[in-house]
């Protein structure tokens, strides 16, 4: 044999071994290969879900396939499309149907051979959907604390749910449940909760959320009214004015003059006492060391404050008012502590030397209180030259703040342009 033949015969030999590797290790035909738990998409459903919903269902399989290495290297689950058609499906049972499979991609029509999958059947149970209106319930857990509340007047919204599921599911279901924890509460409740899907007992019915849905997903709200009680006082609203402030009057109120209330915390905490109305101090006459006044009470005023049942109001509250520490006194102003305002162009001359003021306030200021003390300011806008009367305002110094003019004055003046 030459020594070329030699070398002739061992390439043949090396090409006939590589082209045995590549044929057993990448194109061998025999080649198996499982993928486990691939998808099932479920066909035709929207018949079924109007009357039916599924309740178990065999949601994946194992499929076992044959073909040449590469492909079946290359090949992955999203590839592997299991299809069931539930068209067939037409009342509630459980069911055994069966699938077919298929393949995406850039593959042969017969480059995968289903050598098995499993299970062999999909398993589908289904039963009747329904839908079942629930009262809304509201219970309550803990100790209220300081207040006290009425089961009547707890006010659920909305008052009922409707919940949509499987029958077996549903069946048992009697309320949504919503708990207010009174250890928690320390003023009237107006806030929303989540709720509960029990049964007559109150118990929670447990469900598959996936398959058990309320007609709404708001939440419930819940308006709970709580009440403390006490007694409160009247007063009247005293406006200051002439001279006369809050702290120089003693108020009597009668025939009573608290009265025994509950109400909510906000307005126990808001209503200190309950103001019978106003009276305007400066038109307390100047010689009166006393007034009284009579009101009526109209309780719906104030929100959240409610009688005891059984007590009655009085027809009318007599309110009393006496003044302490006030004095009055009489001043003559002289026509020298009389000034003006409002126009620079005009004279005037007071026909008289002096004009006479009341005062009135506290007894202290009111004693140190003279006539070098006072101005009277007459306000010239918009007048003409000639005799007239014009109003004045009194006018005091700061150390006089408690002390007032009381009434009103003219001062006759005649006026001429100023040269």
């Amino acid at each position: 044999m030459t020594k070329n033949k030699i070398w002739k015969l061992v390439l043949s030999i090396v090409l006939a071994v590589a082209l045995w590797s590549y044929v057993v290790s990448t194109v061998s035909p025999g080649s198996s290969k499982t993928f486990y738990n691939v998808k099932v998409d479920a066909q035709n459903l929207t018949g079924l879900s109007e009357k039916f919903i599924i309740t178990d269902f065999s949601a994946d399989v194992d499929v076992h396939l044959e073909g040449n290495r590469i492909d079946l290297s290359s090949l992955n689950k999203s590839s592997i499309v299991v299809e069931a058609d539930l068209s067939g499906i037409q009342k509630a049972d459980t069911h055994s149907i069966d699938y077919t499979i298929r393949f995406t991609g850039n593959y042969a029509g017969n480059a995968f051979v289903v050598k098995n999958s499993s299970p062999e059947r999909l398993t589908v149970k289904v039963e009747n959907k329904i839908s079942k209106p629930l009262d809304v319930k509201v219970v309550t857990t803990g100790t209220l604390k300081d207040y006290e509340y009425d089961e009547n007047e707890i006010v659920a919204n909305p008052k009922q749910i409707t919940i949509t599921g499987p029958e077996s599911m549903l069946r048992d279901m009697e309320f949504a449940v919503v708990t207010v924890d009174l250890d928690q509460v320390t003023d009237s409740v107006d806030q929303e909760f989540d709720y509960v899907l029990c049964d007559k007992d109150l118990k929670r019915v447990e469900t598959n959320e996936d398959l058990v849905h309320p007609e709404t997903d708001e939440r419930v709200r819940v308006i709970m009214p709580v009440y403390g009680q006490g007694e409160i006082p009247l007063g009247v609203n005293l406006i200051p004015g002439g001279g006369l402030q809050e702290e120089n009057c003693k108020v009597t109120i009668s025939p009573i003059d608290t009265l025994n209330i509950y109400g909510t915390p906000a307005a126990l905490k808001t209503y200190k006492e309950l103001i019978l109305g106003d009276i305007d101090l400066s038109k307390i006459d100047f010689d009166d060391r006393s007034v009284e006044h009579t009101f009526t009470l109209d309780m719906t005023k104030f929100e959240g404050i409610h009688l005891y049942e059984g007590q009655v109001l009085p027809d009318k509250f007599t309110v009393k008012v006496e003044l302490v520490n006030v004095a009055t006194k009489e001043l003559q102003i002289p026509a020298a502590n009389i000034k003006s305002t409002g126009n620079p162009e005009l004279d005037f001359m007071v026909q008289k030397d002096y004009i006479t003021v009341k005062f009135r306030g506290d007894a202290e200021q009111t004693k140190k209180l003279t006539a070098a003390d006072v101005v009277l300011m007459l306000d010239l806008t918009d007048k003409n030259v000639g005799p007239q009367s014009v109003a004045a305002k009194v006018v005091l110094g700061n150390n006089f703040s408690k002390v007032a003019a009381w009434g009103k004055y003219q001062v006759d003046v005649d006026l001429s342009r100023k040269r």
